[in-house]
């Protein structure tokens, strides 16, 4: 409904304040598309029986592609817009190309709908940039499906009810170059003419970027022939492109993290790794010999838990990367109104720890509410993933009604009374946490 509403409202939609050359360009662009896709269904005619067989499981596959990549491909792009990277590949061009190379051009329109109504949802696009977007994706799939239009079947391949013609080795490199084309020349002159800027890196892409499109062209070849000689091979290749997806993410974020070494990627701040390190050694003194001979009686050390409250309604509701933006302003947050010997740093999910040394009991409460209070001042802004939309927390709402603005819950545990280990201090702050979670959330207890 979000999705429907923002597209619904044109005139609101940032293309207007875009430069006119760059507005006259992207409109022309899709008008173009538009009526050359018609053009082109209206020629081919009503797709046969035997067509639709397969462009419904063609279909069939791209849905699950789709709906298995969702959280992967929202994080991903989530994390290119916050480093101020463009998106330039979606794997879901597997699925569109081998439409564009077996199927007529009404099945290929109706899996383009498909696609980009599924990816929408999690764009994080404006609705003017997205429809620019997508009217160059659906080129590339006319444009593949123009050259493949003039394939022969080979006559090595078994004819079955279900094969159409398959593209011979030199049609399926120009279909390829010709899906790459479209989109580079289609995008790239509206990026040109929009930010004025012509380097090849900025209409193209890097060299990254690049790999991986001949990866998924490479994959999308594959599917097309293997789908052209048998149906049920669209199951294998719909895992590997899941696999390929994830894959792709899993390699980029471990990329991110070796460049930041032990800090955690989304809040910078120090990992879990950093704070048990820092909690054993601020530990060690307080060994069973030491707190018998009363030589740990001054030298206490403070655990804080901190969860943040009513995330989850958050995730489920504007999606994984609503939630980093809430995480990276609460880390924010907790690192500047920590005092200055305090460690603070992410614990995992939406809790953080903060290691305070030399902090008894009373201090440490205080401490906490003092975090707790500024969470609570926060002022945060989300980004909707359908529209790109920005809402204020506090002001969102899901099915239970208002979600509440940013707040956290903090259980507190303090050494030597509370363990003289860093595993029995942290269960007695989670514990406390529980209970501060179980008797209304936004509180301390210590």
């Amino acid at each position: 409904m979000e999705a429907l509403r923002v597209l619904a409202r044109p005139r609101s939609w940032a293309l207007w304040q875009l430069p006119t050359p760059a507005v006259a360009w992207i409109l022309a662009t899709e008008v173009a598309v538009a009526a050359a896709t018609t053009a082109m269904i209206a020629h081919e005619g009503a797709p046969s029986p035997t067509s639709w067989v397969r462009g419904s499981a063609v279909a069939i596959a791209s849905v699950l592609y789709a709906v298995l990549t969702r959280p992967t491909e929202e994080r991903r792009r989530a994390e290119r817009l916050r480093l101020g990277q463009i998106e330039y590949v979606d794997q879901t061009s597997i699925f569109l190309y081998s439409a564009a190379l077996l199927l007529p051009m009404a099945e290929v329109t109706a899996i383009w709908v498909i696609l980009r109504a599924q990816r929408y949802v999690i764009a994080r696009r404006p609705p003017a940039r997205w429809l620019t977007t997508s009217a160059a994706i659906l080129a590339s799939a006319l444009g593949a499906h123009l050259v493949a239009d003039t394939s022969p079947t080979p006559s090595w391949l078994p004819h079955t009810v279900l094969t159409g013609t398959l593209p011979s080795l030199p049609v399926l490199l120009a279909a390829a170059a010709m899906y790459f084309a479209a989109q580079a020349i289609l995008i790239g002159t509206a990026r040109g003419l929009t930010d004025r800027r012509w380097s090849p890196p900025a209409l193209l892409g890097t060299v990254s970027d690049n790999m991986l499109i001949v990866t998924t062209l490479l994959l999308a070849a594959i599917t097309a022939l293997l789908a052209a000689v048998t149906l049920p091979s669209l199951a294998l290749m719909t895992i590997v492109a899941v696999r390929s997806t994830r894959l792709e993410h899993r390699n980029a974020q471990l990329a991110a993290e070796n460049a930041i070494g032990l800090v955690d990627r989304l809040t910078g701040l120090p990992t879990r790794h950093i704070l048990e390190g820092s909690a054993d050694q601020l530990l060690q003194p307080l060994t069973d010999a030491s707190v018998a001979a009363g030589l740990a009686v001054n030298a206490p050390v403070a655990m804080l838990i901190i969860d943040v409250d009513h995330f989850k309604r958050v995730n489920d509701t504007y999606g994984h990367p609503a939630g980093d933006e809430v995480l990276r302003a609460v880390a924010s947050t907790l690192a500047q109104s920590a005092r200055r010997d305090d460690v603070v740093g992410r614990w995992g999910g939406e809790e953080f720890l903060v290691v305070a040394p030399a902090t008894d009991l009373p201090e440490a409460v205080e401490l906490a509410e003092r975090l707790r209070r500024a969470v609570e001042r926060l002022s945060i802004e989300i980004t909707a993933a359908a529209g790109g939309r920005t809402i204020r927390l506090g002001e969102l709402t899901d099915q239970r009604g208002e979600i509440p603005g940013c707040t956290v819950s903090i259980g507190v545990a303090v050494a030597p009374t509370d363990g003289i280990t860093t595993t029995t201090l942290i269960q007695a702050a989670d514990q406390r946490l529980l209970t501060a979670k179980r008797t209304g959330r936004n509180r301390v207890h210590g």
